[in-house]
């Protein structure tokens, strides 16, 4: 969803049954995505880790797509979180206002076990600035947007199988968004 101050937020997460191992934490699913990412993108966007960060690379050689700092871990009662900050990358416009966050987490043990993918603060270059023009919002829609979306759903689905041996009990959709508009 665009939010009023031209930022992206993004949130996908899926419920786990309570017969789920326990000891799957934010780290874990961080390794499996950024594995499922280079999969899921057929080799073209590339994670790598430097000394710096995480820099998501086209296969083009010297194309940063987005870099991240070094992630941050938290443990907060029974949820295990990670978080990456945006700090530059071609399809970012990083450094103007606050930083994008790029979060992981899973609640293993508390009253709603699950996992969650969350993007907040996002400003993709592809829109420009605000007042936001029709096509670039399209543009964005049907590229970005859309490969952030699918890819997030796609991969928690994944990941719910591996850890269930079962598909997830229902059908992933996207929530109207509750404040700002649609992209």
């Amino acid at each position: 969803m665009l939010r009023p101050d031209g930022t992206v937020f993004s949130l996908q997460w899926i419920c786990l049954p309570r017969s789920c191992r326990q000891d799957y934490d934010a780290q874990e699913l961080f390794e499996r995505y950024l594995r499922y990412l280079s999969w899921y993108t057929l080799g073209l966007v590339r994670p790598v880790q430097t000394a710096e960060g995480l820099v998501f690379r086209l296969r083009l050689p010297g194309t940063e797509l987005l870099r991240f700092r070094p992630p941050l871990r938290e443990h907060t009662g029974s949820a295990s979180v990670l978080l990456l900050y945006c700090c530059a990358g071609l399809l970012s416009r990083a450094g103007e206002g606050a930083e994008a966050t790029l979060r992981f987490e899973v609640d293993s043990r508390g009253s709603h076990p699950g996992l969650m993918m969350e993007l907040a603060g996002y400003r993709p270059r592809l829109l420009g600035r605000p007042p936001f023009r029709f096509w670039r919002r399209c543009l964005y829609r049907c590229t970005q947007s859309a490969l952030h979306q699918r890819l997030a759903l796609d991969f928690l689905c994944r990941v719910y199988r591996e850890l269930t041996g079962e598909a997830p009990p229902f059908r992933p959709e996207i929530l109207p968004p509750e404040e700002g508009g649609r992209i």
